[in-house]
Order: structure tokens, then sequence, then C-alpha cells
């Protein structure tokens, strides 16, 4: 998304982290059936992404790429489920498992189906929805990792299935790490949120519309891992 700066701000420096939003408070169930509270994350550097246990498409890629960041120290990792009647605490654990989750890092949610689509399209401003019939996926959702502040404020959205971003979301995550609190340039929620869903949003419908129409698009766009 073109990044836009509110009234006569400057532009962010070189390489200063634009915030894109504040990310709201939320709660839900962790892989061990415990609450979780985002303000656990408070004063924390963390990455979140939107996926389901059963996806065959994205979400795999998102996991994997997701597991290569365990080993930044003080780095926290955020799954949230968007097929949470499927996905159970116990469904969850075991799919934290397939990828060496440490748990002390990164948990997996679950939660009201409602409160976590709003908190994707509201929240995140990431798109997701009831797939369209006839089709083997069920629901549609972003394939894309988010870079969070100490201070709950969205600082980047990244391409799981690209081996660039992945790569600029490892150096733009320990460069955070090192940022004074509110030592960041800021958008205005309307104009960066705006952006962003709609990107977002365009880049789901061509996604959707290639898995369906069964040319593997998802499949074809999955990188190489990064090392």
């Amino acid at each position: 998304a073109a990044e836009k700066t509110a009234g006569n701000m400057s532009p962010p420096a070189e390489n200063e982290l634009m915030v894109y939003g504040q990310v709201p408070p939320f709660e839900f169930t962790d892989q061990d059936g415990k609450a979780f509270s985002s303000s656990s994350l408070d004063g924390q550097v963390y990455l979140a992404t939107f996926l389901f246990t059963t996806c065959p498409t994205t979400c795999p890629q998102q996991s994997r790429e997701l597991s290569r960041f365990q080993d930044i120290d003080g780095l926290k990792l955020v799954s949230i489920t968007v097929q949470p009647n499927v996905d159970t605490p116990e469904v969850l654990k075991r799919y934290a498992g397939q990828y060496q989750a440490d748990l002390t890092k990164w948990s997996f949610l679950t939660g009201p189906r409602d409160e976590i689509w709003s908190l994707s399209q509201k929240g995140f401003m990431l798109g997701v929805g009831d797939a369209p019939e006839p089709g083997d996926l069920p629901i549609f959702h972003s394939s894309k990792i988010i870079l969070i502040d100490r201070e709950q404020r969205i600082r980047g959205y990244y391409e799981s299935q690209l081996r660039e971003d992945m790569v600029k979301l490892k150096k733009d995550a320990k460069r955070l790490q090192q940022e004074p609190t509110s030592g960041a340039s800021t958008l205005r929620p309307e104009e960066s949120a705006q952006d962003q869903s709609q990107e977002d949003l365009s880049s789901l419908s061509k996604d959707l519309q290639g898995a369906y129409e069964g040319s593997g698009s998802e499949q074809s766009r999955v990188v190489t891992p990064t090392e």
C-alpha cells in the first residue's frame, strides 16, 4: 500500500518503519485452554498471522515461516485461527507440534468466530470470509504476517509466500526491537487502514479465483523457505 503522511508531517526516515494503526485489545483461548489477553504482549515486539489448521494452501507456509523466527530473542509469535469451530485448543496444540513450536514464545489462539473475524478485518485490516460455493476451501483469509511493536501498533505487513518479504521482515523485526518507545512516525488510521485493506482484499480475490479454477495459484506462489 502507498504510504501517506498526515497534514504537514514529514515522511519517515529511510530506515524508519511506519505506523499503520493500533491493534485493539483482544482476549481469546490458547492451545492449552488458558485465557490469553493481548495485554500480555504489551511492551513486546511480536508477529501475528491468521490461519486454520486444515488449510492446504498458504497456511503451512505461514507457519513454516513463523517457526523460523523463534530464534530471535524476545520476539513473540501469535497465530490465530479463522476456523475456531474446528480448531479447538487440542487441535491447535497438535498443529503447533508439527512446527516444533516453542510455546513459551509462540501462542496459538482460538475463540468466538465473530470476534476473531472482526479482529482480522477491523483490527489488523486483513480480509477474511466464507468462501463461495462450490469449492474445497471453506474460508478465504490473508496470508500476510503482521509486525507489531511494543505499543501494540502495526508496523508492517509482509507476504508469507514471498522470500524477499520474509528476509525484510526478519531485518525489520530486529530493528524494531532496538527502537525507542514512541519513536515512529504515524499515519492517519483511516488512510493507512483503507490502503492495506483494499490491497489485501484485491490479493485475496485473485488467489481465491485461482484456487477454485484449479490452477494451483496459491501453491505456485509458495517460495523456497528462507534460510
